[in-house]
C-alpha cells in the first residue's frame, strides 16, 4: 500500500500453532491489530517516523527501529510476528481482550 490504513481484528481468528507472520509495507500508514491475549506476538516496526502503541504504552521513534516482544511469546504455542516498513507509520497493537 502506497497510502492507507490495514485494520486486523484477529481477537476471534483460528490462529495456528507456531509462527504466523504479518508484513504491511508502504509510504504512510496506520497499521491497527488486535490480537488474542492468550497469542504471543513480537513486532518490528521500521519507520522515518513512527508512533507505535500496545494496548496503554506508547513509543515515538524518529530514524530508529522499534522491536518488542511480549512476555509469552517465547512460551506460547501460537505466536505472531508483525513486520512493519514505511516512511510515516502509526501502529497500534491491542492484546488485552479490549
Amino acid at each position: 500500500m502506497f497510502i492507507g490504513d490495514a485494520n486486523m481484528d484477529l481477537s476471534q481468528a483460528d490462529i495456528p500453532a507456531g509462527d504466523t507472520t504479518i508484513r504491511v509495507n508502504g509510504f504512510i500508514g496506520d497499521v491497527k491489530i488486535s490480537i488474542p491475549p492468550e497469542v504471543g506476538f513480537s513486532t518490528s516496526c521500521v519507520a522515518f517516523v513512527s508512533e507505535t502503541r500496545i494496548n496503554d504504552h506508547k513509543t515515538e521513534s524518529f530514524l530508529a527501529p522499534f522491536n518488542y516482544v511480549s512476555e509469552n511469546f517465547n512460551s506460547g504455542e501460537k505466536r505472531i510476528l508483525l513486520v512493519t516498513l514505511h516512511f510515516i507509520s502509526d501502529i497500534r497493537i491491542i492484546c488485552d481482550g479490549r
